[in-house]
């Protein structure tokens, strides 16, 4: 029985089978006549060639993989790169690459519920995270053979909690938009009335840190050098760990400090989770009263409507009783009503009537229903 070498075809580079005796012979695969020879030393030069002192592809990887083992993470990372430098389709190469990304975020024990400016934020951590999810990314776009499941093996798991993660945190920030949305709503209601007290009671009781906010609104912030007064325009946002940010504008000409944050939750609290639970249980605490705050405010614009509507009505009695004498003196003696207009008019419409009345127009505009 004639045994087979292995030979590679010169034409098309199919591993094939032929017989070492025969002179010629042809590829299965594209039919062409082939020297039989010639297409066995075509497979014994074919492979990776190693030459002494240049490290190949598999030398860094092997490097690599022994710096993983003994937690030198950012040796390993270099050889990796050097790897992804000549070929960057190395799944395998990337693979490793996240493991040691995943290994440094475990060892700087990194919480993507914490926002950046939260004091216990961890930007070096931030760095090694935005360098996994960019390796990751290019991962799943070039493996359409799911090689990673291989290559990463129980480090899938720790990818799918970030992922978990991630999605919690997208979430919070929804919700946190709708809290924001709510909060403007209302304090702009309250704002173009100017009717804060009851509004900044319901703060104190529903948020935690609103002393800070109502102080704010009642315009006026002290530090030990300066007295800095400021006009809270709105709320801007609330981080994925409940850090509400403000937006101010100065009432004064000395603008140095800006309380532009408040924490929500108590220092207390052990978690994230449990500083999303208590600014839902304040919020909604907030929303159950809020209501009745705006109910109150509209009784009160409603009064100051019908008082600056009566005021007006006198104004107008007023207006009339003293030009009644106007009329009589204009047909009994011109020469004394010019004296009159000129002593007294001069004096009760520009210093009393006229600003009353100016006064009037802008409560009746400020109060009308908006």
């Amino acid at each position: 029985m004639v045994q087979l070498t292995a030979a590679k075809c010169p034409q098309c580079g199919a591993d094939i089978e032929v017989n070492p005796e025969l002179e010629k012979s042809i590829c299965q695969y594209c039919g062409t006549t082939i020297l039989v020879q010639e297409a066995i030393q075509k497979i014994e030069l074919s492979g990776t060639v190693k030459v002494a002192g240049i490290k190949n592809r598999d030398d860094y990887l092997d490097q690599a993989k022994k710096h993983f083992k003994v937690g030198e993470y950012f040796e390993a990372k270099d050889c990796l790169s050097n790897i992804m430098q000549e070929d960057s389709f190395d799944i395998e190469a990337y693979c490793e690459l996240i493991k040691n990304d995943l290994e440094l975020l475990k060892k700087e024990n990194f919480d993507l519920k914490i926002s950046d400016v939260n004091p216990k934020y961890n930007s070096k951590a931030r760095k090694y995270y935005d360098e996994y999810i960019n390796t990751y990314d290019r991962v799943l776009k070039i493996d359409e053979n799911n090689e990673r499941e291989k290559y990463l093996g129980t480090y899938l798991e720790e990818i799918a909690k970030y992922e978990e993660a991630n999605k919690q945190v997208e979430e919070r920030l929804a919700k946190n938009k709708e809290i924001v949305d709510r909060l403007n709503e209302d304090y702009n209601k309250i704002k173009s009335y100017d009717f804060f007290d009851e509004y900044n009671t319901l703060i104190e009781e529903t948020i935690h840190g609103a002393s800070r906010i109502t102080s704010a609104i009642y315009n006026s912030i002290n530090d030990y050098k300066y007295n800095e007064r400021y006009k809270l325009k709105n709320y801007s946002k609330i981080t994925q760990d409940g850090i509400l940010f403000m937006n101010y504008e100065k009432t004064e000409y000395l603008y140095k400090l800006n309380p532009a944050t408040v924490e929500l939750y108590s220092s207390n609290a052990n978690s994230s989770t449990e500083s999303f639970e208590e600014i839902d249980a304040r919020f909604n605490d907030y929303c159950s009263k809020i209501d009745d705050v705006l109910n109150k405010i509209e009784k009160k614009r409603k009064a100051k409507l019908r008082k600056y509507r009566l005021l007006m009505i006198l104004w107008c009695i007023l207006f009339v009783i003293i030009a009644i004498p106007h009329i009589y003196l204009l047909f009994d003696d011109i020469y004394k009503l010019i004296g009159i207009v000129i002593i007294i008019d001069s004096w009760l419409f520009g210093s009393f009537l006229i600003p009353w009345y100016e006064k009037i127009k802008s409560g009746l505009k400020k109060y009308k229903k908006k």
